[in-house]
């Protein structure tokens, strides 16, 4: 009985196609798209932020404590 139903339930998934597609659509499409927007916008915005919040908290440190 169990291999029975393992066996419909393989055949329901693939005929249905449902669960195949839903699946690697959306892991597909966010994965090619993330990847290029991820690594082209954090690229240019890690230098940058990192630099202007050093500059902030070093002035107004000494600012302050003056």
């Amino acid at each position: 009985m169990k291999i029975a139903l393992a066996l419909l339930a393989v055949l329901c998934l693939a005929g249905c196609g449902v669960t195949t597609e839903d699946e690697p659509e959306p892991i597909t499409t966010p994965v090619p798209t993330a990847t290029p927007t991820v690594t082209s916008r954090p690229a240019p915005p890690t230098p940058c932020p990192p630099e202007s919040s050093a500059s902030r908290q070093v002035q107004p440190t000494p600012s302050p404590t003056q």
